[in-house]
């Protein structure tokens, strides 16, 4: 079991909730949140090894919007980034990703994973602009949004 954060703030996200963790939320009146109100953080655990794998459950709920990469390509994504620094999800709404990697991450593979968000269009809300890379690799987290 992979146990992370979601946070249902889209309607996708609440009805993959309705649909998939039924058993989870039994007894609890469903009732979908305005964007202007504060949004549901659950946490939720997927009966996977990796938590990369999350994608393949979350499929057509998560992603595919503007610029967003669909989760298919997010899954992909987020294997390297697990296999190569250890950075693994560990929070999730409709528009952020966020990483956390349990070791050290070296400058250099900031500079490589900084890079890559790029060709994923996506803003890093690591620190400021100038400080992301330093950010990166002192905590090892990183948090990805798409606007």
């Amino acid at each position: 079991m992979t146990t992370i954060i979601c946070e249902m703030d889209s309607m996708e996200l609440c009805v993959w909730k309705e649909k998939h963790l039924q058993r989870a939320c039994s007894g609890d009146e469903w009732i979908f949140r305005e964007k202007e109100k504060e949004p549901e953080g659950i946490q939720v655990n997927f009966d996977v090894t990796h938590a990369y794998e999350i994608f393949s459950c979350l499929g057509r709920y998560w992603g595919d919007f503007n610029s967003c990469p669909d989760s298919e390509t997010m899954g992909r994504v987020a294997k390297r980034w697990e296999e190569k620094y250890g950075l693994k999800l560990v929070e999730l709404s409709h528009d952020t990703l966020t990483f956390q990697s349990d070791r050290r991450i070296s400058k250099k593979e900031a500079v490589e994973i900084t890079e890559e968000t790029v060709e994923l269009c996506a803003e890093i809300v690591n620190g400021k602009e100038n400080q992301q890379i330093e950010t990166i690799s002192r905590t090892g987290r990183i948090t990805l949004w798409w606007d």
